[in-house]
């Protein structure tokens, strides 16, 4: 930042001026601080200007502009205000006599302000024996961010440098309760606090026959495709092949009826599909054979 120390010549120009007439110190002034910090787009925002070794100044923008939203107190030298614009904005500041509109000191300063600090908090549902990641994206304020997650549940771990969960759960939980904190690299750091839910879904829906009865022709068949873990009921579908003709599957129940009409040795594919959301689902292919 660029200054300047007015303090000798204010002094020779009030004499030529006003003799006398409330002529400011002969020692430099300057105008401190000799940095600002960083503002928030939406946040409030005050810093107090001082010029050294005066007991009162008058103050003015003699170049450039401030940053939309804030405005400069001209009685107590005040930046104050809520930002409405990102982006840095240059500009210079000078204290005055407040006798004579004679410049004491001036300094020049960029101010930054930049956009709020947001996280993304949609967690999707974790499922208990399968391979679980997730990564918290954040935005505005200064990169790079740290991130810090408490709350979670065995079998999962937290990056606090990716915002990063990864893991396997091991314990079906309803709303486990967790707490997010993001922190950027500003001056002043933005730090949010996001409280968040997980779900941890039971293991997905499978099914357990491994094989089919055969048949005989004109003779009633039944038998139950069974399924275990997920979230009951059950929806079952055939989604290729064709079962034998005279046979069909229960959508509900899972269970294969009808009396075959012929001999014959067919493979299709069945799906189950819970009731959990999101839904899990298992396919597996049998073969039935149906007997003269």
């Amino acid at each position: 930042m660029q200054h300047a120390r007015l303090g000798q010549a204010c002094w020779w120009m009030c004499l030529a001026l006003a003799a006398g007439a409330g002529c400011g110190p002969t020692t430099p002034v300057e105008i401190i601080p000799a940095t600002l910090p960083d503002g928030v787009v939406d946040s409030y925002y005050r810093q107090v200007l001082i010029a050294s070794d005066v007991e009162r100044a008058a103050w003015q923008i003699s170049q450039g502009v401030l940053p939309p939203g804030l405005r400069l107190d001209t009685g107590s030298g005040t930046i104050a205000g809520t930002p409405e614009q990102a982006g840095s904005f240059t500009f210079t500041v000078q204290a005055l006599q407040t006798t004579l509109p004679i410049p004491l000191a001036e300094r020049s300063y960029t101010l930054t302000i930049v956009a709020r600090l947001t996280v993304n908090t949609d967690l999707p549902a974790a499922r208990v024996g399968q391979a679980y990641q997730h990564q918290f994206i954040a935005a505005g304020g200064v990169p790079p961010y740290q991130f810090a997650l408490v709350g979670l549940p065995a079998g999962l771990t937290f990056d606090g440098q990716t915002g990063s969960i990864t893991g396997t759960p091991i314990v079906a939980i309803n709303d486990v309760h967790l707490e997010l904190t993001v922190t950027d690299s500003g001056q002043p750091p933005q730090t949010l606090v996001e409280p968040l839910f997980l779900d941890i879904q039971p293991p997905a829906v499978r099914i357990a026959t491994t094989e089919l009865t055969a048949g005989k022709v004109n003779v009633a068949y039944f038998v139950q495709v069974t399924a275990e873990n997920g979230q009951p009921p059950y929806h079952w579908a055939v989604i290729s092949g064709l079962l034998p003709a005279g046979l069909h599957l229960n959508l509900t129940t899972g269970a294969i009826t009808g009396t075959p009409t012929t001999a014959e040795t067919s493979t299709f594919e069945i799906r189950v599909t819970d009731d959990d959301s999101p839904a899990s689902t298992d396919t597996k292919s049998f073969t039935l054979t149906i007997g003269p």
